[in-house]
């Protein structure tokens, strides 16, 4: 089932693969004011945001929130997809990302 993301998970996504909102739609062939506009939400049409979300998805992005029928997603975000699980090697060809980076993410 293909699901619309919210203006801040496709932020998100956008900003995990560090590309500019023109890249971005050139990739998911749409035109980049629908892009600015998705991730303002403001209004744009269905397909314009799952262009996006199956551009990102494909690229290795995973979509998260929460969301009930009726109501707002909620806790809405984006990361980069990894291994299905402790037992499964990575290999040069995984659709798996990683960066090594100076930043702690500890809870609050």
């Amino acid at each position: 089932m293909r699901v619309p993301a919210p203006a801040d998970a496709l932020r998100v996504a956008r900003a995990l693969l560090d590309i500019s909102q023109r890249v971005a739609a050139e990739r998911a062939n749409v035109l980049q004011k629908s892009v600015s506009a998705a991730e303002s939400s403001k209004t744009v049409l269905l397909e314009t945001n799952l262009a996006l979300v199956d551009y990102y998805r494909a690229v290795g992005i995973v979509f998260l929130g929460e969301c009930r029928i009726g109501e707002t997603v909620r806790r809405s975000g984006a990361r980069w997809s990894g291994p299905e699980g402790p037992a499964q090697f990575v290999t040069a060809d995984a659709a798996v990302h990683a960066e090594i980076t100076d930043v702690s993410f500890r809870a609050a």
